[in-house]
């Protein structure tokens, strides 16, 4: 029963990550434009903030999920700001600036699990998606069978990390393929990528709730 509730935590997991959104262009340009390690670390950071929604969701936390509904309109301006600005950041960036001299600072993974953390965490309303996911898989976990609890996301955070883990090595192999024009490049497509993702889902969202 463990290794069944663990096989499907590994699934919703990896089926959770697949998306391209603001959190993977980042992952794949702090990869291309560092190293594999910054690229996982930061895919780390995400993981730690989706294992947090992932597990209100399968816990069915009413009063958070009440308060993202009441406060929706202030949770995506915020949300959505943080991302732009996130955005302008890396499209201004200059290839090489964060590791000048192929030096790396002691807590360069650090703030990069901080930074994707919060980025990810912004975004409270993802919880909604994966409120779709534990129900299509029928999953509704509770304090009442701890194991199954433990084994789904012990197997999520498994599977969140096996794809990170794979998107980095990918990236890594044919990064060094880039030249530095490119890289400039690939800066400004991944940050006006983030932007106009951010500015699509608002104009979706507003555009449906009119």
């Amino acid at each position: 029963m463990f290794l069944q509730f663990l096989a499907i935590g590994i699934l919703i997991g990896f089926l959770a990550s697949l998306p391209v959104g603001p959190v993977s262009i980042l992952i794949i340009q702090r990869t291309i434009n560092r190293n594999r390690q910054a690229g996982f670390y930061s895919g780390v950071g995400a993981t730690l903030s989706d294992t947090l929604y992932a597990a209100a969701a399968g816990f069915g936390m009413a009063l958070l999920i009440g308060y993202i509904t009441e406060n929706e309109f202030w949770i995506r301006l915020i949300g959505s700001a943080v991302l732009v600005l996130f955005g302008g950041f890396i499209f201004f960036s200059s290839p090489g600036q964060d590791n000048q001299k192929g030096k790396i600072k002691k807590n360069s993974h650090i703030k990069d699990m901080l930074s994707s953390f919060a980025i990810t965490v912004s975004n409270p309303l993802i919880i909604f998606m994966y409120f779709a996911i534990f129900s299509g898989f029928g999953i509704a976990l509770s304090i009442d069978k701890p194991i199954m609890a433990l084994s789904v996301m012990l197997g999520f955070i498994v599977g969140a990390l096996a794809f990170r883990f794979a998107l980095t090595g990918v990236i890594d192999l044919f990064k060094n393929k880039f030249s530095t024009n490119m890289v400039l490049w690939i800066n400004r497509i991944s940050g006006a990528s983030i932007v106009l993702f951010v500015l699509a889902s608002l104009i979706l969202w507003m555009t449906n709730s009119n």
